[in-house]
């Protein structure tokens, strides 16, 4: 009762797609590969656009300013989504990509196959009693995908014909607590194949793919719900909770790594991490719903500057280009100087939705979605941020 409590506050608190059960938005992290960008420009269509300057065209719709890109496809197309199949409801991770195949995970509980290189794409057919909606993942551990749902089960089945995975059961592993975050796929210090999982009852456990057993002596519990995770480097992982505490954990045995660091606020994002250049260590950079920006040294958990001050609350995941921590809040891009915390510069992108998806690095530049489907390209040299303008043409 506990948990359905907190999660109906996260509900209010937030206002976001996962409070809005008729209606869910979505989130997705965009991800930009070369001279594209695949993103969600509609809460149910994901898009490949085409950033490469010389096959930008004008585009008689936008302000005078940069020429449009080009959509190159979007799954499901317009005749697709209206049958059965292709009820893409909303998805909040970014699609797994595994050659040229990306895999998304719908909040609706399906789970799908594109083409990076058309778009052409299809509904896995599972046999897989999936309960639940679809928060985070799925992850991709060779051939099998494995993802949990709200109503607390973990589930892997094969990528290519959606099969359950060997020695898993139709139902799924039950998880204790709603998985909202992504599942990680790694190989442990034993050689294993391995997913590391967080619940919002606030457990982190560690199972092996090969039949879904617990590989840590026992969970790792957190002071509140975990609604994201993520490696830091090959051995450790950050652990932030919605109980106002940030975890740094050994990725082998689920052993916390020094003390709990205080946040203002819910930390509900995965950092941007730069190792230590003399080997172990280096900081997490990331934000909290107050707006308090944390440059996090996971050595001595304590932080190099002190906290910047968004003034809005962070959701999305901030990166690190040039030295340049660019992080947004709900409203507004701001770039940081890493080495003090001090600004550089703030950007709004008022009327054009907020920011919930993480920030990409793509080359020397980052790129940001925004909930109304809108693309922002940000230049940490010139500190500015420019919408990129999206045409469909006739093909």
């Amino acid at each position: 009762m506990l948990a359905v409590g907190l999660l109906l506050v996260v509900f209010a608190l937030t206002a976001t797609a996962c409070g809005r059960i008729k209606n869910p938005e979505g989130w997705a992290t965009p991800t930009v590969d070369n001279s594209t960008a695949y993103y969600f420009r509609k809460k149910d269509r994901f898009s490949a656009v085409d950033l490469n300057p010389a096959n930008a065209i004008a585009d008689t719709n936008v302000p005078p300013g940069p020429a449009a890109a080009p959509l190159l496809w979007k799954f499901p197309t317009d005749a697709q989504a209206k049958t059965s199949d292709y009820k893409l409801k909303a998805v909040y991770t970014a699609p797994v990509r595994d050659g040229d195949t990306f895999y998304l995970a719908s909040y609706d509980g399906d789970l799908y196959r594109v083409r990076a290189a058309d778009g052409q794409g299809e509904r896995i057919q599972t046999p897989a009693d999936i309960k639940g909606k679809i928060v985070g993942g799925p992850a991709l551990s060779g051939d099998l995908l494995v993802f949990g749902t709200t109503e607390n089960r973990l589930y892997a089945i094969r990528k290519n014909d959606g099969g359950i995975a060997p020695g898993w059961p139709k139902g799924g592993i039950d998880m204790g607590g709603g998985i909202w975050a992504s599942p990680i796929a790694r190989k442990d210090a034993s050689g294993n194949d391995t997913v590391i999982v967080a619940t919002m009852e606030g457990e982190v456990v560690s199972v092996k793919v090969s039949d879904g057993s617990r590989t840590w002596q026992k969970p790792f519990k957190a002071s509140g719900s975990v609604a994201a995770i993520a490696m830091l480097g090959d051995s450790q992982l950050f652990v932030p909770s919605l109980g106002k505490r940030v975890y740094v954990l050994n990725a082998d045995t689920g052993g916390q790594v020094g003390p709990a660091f205080a946040t203002s606020d819910w930390v509900w994002t995965t950092p941007a991490f730069v190792p230590a250049s003399e080997g172990k260590g280096g900081v997490a950079y990331f934000g909290d719903f107050s707006g308090k920006v944390y440059a996090l040294d996971i050595t001595t958990m304590q932080t190099k500057w002190k906290p910047y001050d968004a003034k809005a609350k962070v959701k999305a995941s901030p990166v690190v280009v040039k030295g340049t921590l660019v992080v947004a809040d709900h409203g507004a891009v701001h770039f940081i100087n890493t080495a003090d915390g001090t600004e550089y510069q703030r950007v709004s992108v008022s009327d054009s939705g907020t920011i919930r998806a993480g920030i990409t690095v793509a080359g020397d530049m980052a790129y940001v979605a925004t909930t109304n489907g809108k693309l922002f390209r940000a230049d940490p040299d010139r500190r500015t941020l420019v919408e990129v303008p999206v045409v469909e043409v006739a093909r």
